[in-house]
């Protein structure tokens, strides 16, 4: 039996859309692979800059910045890399070691360690967004707020994006951890020094001169809203 044209027609469109599929995934994981070799080059540089013994990083979840190849750079300058180990509502620091370990929230860490690390030069810290204090939207579960809040010193700290996301209102507490630097998309902004960034989270819709933005969780081309934090926040657009 032969094909009638339509269904010839049908088989050509059902290919097209196919290769159209395949061909923005593709594209996507270039522009997620040039994005993180970005972050690895402009963060590695900078902490170049700096003079420090030890660190605090810690290891991704899919919508983090990929900081892993930082850890291999930082353990072969034989720097002291810590991660946070979760212990109750809020973490200890552990010393980063193999293998790596699926912890609470299936969040990756290290072996446990009987011992105390109460001081640190510098942190790294993942945000999904960032206020015009500079400080933190996290997951809202508060672990890094206490944990901050037990270090006897103070270190450096800096929020990582793979993204930015910067709110330019007042919209965190008090005690939110807040930060030096913020580092995304190959740029490192300074606390006090950001000026004319108006850059909004995963979604936004716009009304006039107004974005209106939330933070938002990407998973297979879905968004759900993230621990009761989703704010809606008017960010005057570029340009105003």
């Amino acid at each position: 039996m032969g094909l009638s044209a339509k269904g010839v027609c049908a088989g050509i469109s059902a290919d097209k859309i196919g290769a159209r599929a395949v061909g923005k995934k593709i594209a996507r994981k270039k522009e997620n692979y040039s994005r993180k070799k970005i972050f690895e080059h402009t963060v590695a540089n900078f902490l170049g800059t700096l003079k420090f013994k030890s660190i605090l990083l810690y290891l991704p979840l899919f919508i983090e910045a990929d900081t892993k190849k930082i850890i291999r750079i930082l353990r072969t300058k034989r720097k002291a890399v810590y991660v946070p180990f979760i212990e109750g509502v809020s973490f200890k620091m552990v010393r980063y070691r193999l293998p790596e370990i699926t912890g609470d929230f299936n969040i990756q860490t290290c072996r446990n360690s009987f011992v105390k690390i109460n001081k640190i030069d510098i942190m790294i810290i993942p945000a999904l967004g960032v206020d015009r204090n500079f400080k933190r939207i996290g997951h809202g579960k508060g672990m890094y707020d206490r944990f901050v809040e037990k270090i006897k010193n103070t270190p450096l700290t800096i929020f990582a994006q793979k993204k930015i996301c910067y709110f330019d209102a007042d919209i965190c507490e008090k005690h939110d951890v807040s930060a030096d630097f913020l580092t995304a998309e190959g740029k490192i902004f300074q606390r006090g020094k950001i000026r004319n960034v108006n850059y909004c989270a995963n979604r936004s819709r716009r009304n006039g001169n107004i974005r209106y933005c939330r933070i938002f969780d990407g998973k297979k081309n879905r968004f759900r809203k993230i621990s009761n934090i989703y704010r809606a926040v008017k960010i005057k657009s570029k340009g105003d």
